[in-house]
């Protein structure tokens, strides 16, 4: 076959009669290694993330009686990610809520406010 015919061209008879090393040893690597390369340059590589909502809530306190602190939520969350082995390409949003328990008034307190696109 063609590759047969192409790797008995590159096979030095010097080398094959008396064992030494050849000069197109390296030849064949670098060969070999272009090939290798060609076929990762044709590699197309793609992860999709998308969630709608991710909630993170830290509450305090000991045995049942807790209350909470803290409410972080993530919402509408989209990434993109592609060709990571080469040149690497990056797509994602999400929007980020956070807010804090007021105990005095006992009632959440937005810190971080969505801004509402409409």
């Amino acid at each position: 076959s063609e590759e047969k015919k192409e790797l008995m061209e590159d096979l030095d008879l010097l080398e094959i009669t008396t064992g030494l090393p050849s000069q197109k040893k390296n030849e064949l690597k670098q060969k070999e290694k272009e090939k290798s390369i060609q076929k990762y340059q044709n590699l197309s590589q793609e992860l999709i993330v998308n969630l709608k909502i991710i909630q993170i809530q830290l509450e305090l306190g000991k045995g049942d009686a807790t209350r909470p602190v803290v409410a972080l939520c993530l919402s509408n969350i989209f990434a993109q990610i592609e060709n990571w082995s080469t040149d690497i390409l990056v797509n994602s949003s999400v929007q980020l809520e956070l807010a804090l328990f007021n105990d005095h008034l006992l009632a959440w307190e937005p810190l971080i406010e969505p801004i509402i696109d409409e």
